[in-house]
């Protein structure tokens, strides 16, 4: 955050801007962390299981996928940060009509943030190919199961490493596009436009730290009542 406001200020010196544009182009991002508290805490509001926890009986039905229940509560924090990206962008970014193409490298960062999550469901959740070839790998010995957990996660590395760089290079053009330029005429918009897309990615991070934290929970107990039948 901090190296996004001091990009922000730097971008309002060198293009000239009046000091009301130029401290907002600084402080949009503490606004933006602002926005994700909000954001996150709306999400939280929605996770909510079908009734019948913790007592379960025979008329709760098939039990919930406790990943499902957060990506629900996700997809309306991500909702709420689209919408709250946008508006806080249009306030503060608003300078010869820069504040659509940045608002557009915000909208990268947080595309780029949900699709870290549904790569990090692929790769670890066991309704997928790539766990269930590793647990197959298992049955034949250690040996196997090493190799076949090395090679996934050396796999696992490829959609993040190609999000962020096509993520980049398009952060980069929409702030190299937007219309603010030094007093040559010469664009330099683009670092802050990468800079903005990283704040993006942490419009919801609070509910993403969330996720994280429960992982372990979910993950142990299900091992432990799936190994004790």
């Amino acid at each position: 955050m901090l190296s996004a406001m001091i990009l922000g200020a730097d971008l309002a010196e060198k293009s000239g801007m009046d000091n009301f544009s130029g401290a907002a182009f600084m402080v949009f991002p503490l606004a933006l962390h602002s926005l994700d508290i909000l954001a996150s805490t709306i999400g939280m509001a929605f996770i909510k299981t079908k009734k019948g926890l913790p007592f379960y009986d025979a008329s709760y039905g098939e039990m919930e996928d406790s990943l499902d229940v957060m990506k629900r509560g996700f997809k309306i924090a991500v909702f709420t940060g689209v919408i709250g990206f946008i508006v806080l962008a249009r306030m503060l970014l608003e300078y010869n009509g820069s504040w659509l193409n940045l608002a557009g490298c915000g909208l990268t960062g947080i595309a780029i943030s949900y699709i870290f999550i549904l790569s990090t469901q692929y790769y670890t959740d066991y309704h997928y190919g790539p766990v269930k070839n590793i647990a197959e790998s298992s049955k034949t010995g250690h040996a196997t199961n090493i190799i076949a957990g090395l090679s996934v996660g050396l796999e696992s590395t490829a959609i993040p490493v190609i999000s962020i760089t096509v993520g980049i290079i398009i952060a980069y053009y929409l702030g190299e596009t937007s219309g603010i330029t030094d007093s040559s005429g010469k664009s330099i918009g683009g670092l802050y436009g990468t800079a903005i897309a990283t704040m993006g990615m942490f419009s919801n991070g609070v509910f993403v730290l969330g996720m994280s934290g429960f992982g372990p929970i979910a993950d142990n107990a299900g091992g432990i009542v799936e190994m004790s039948h």
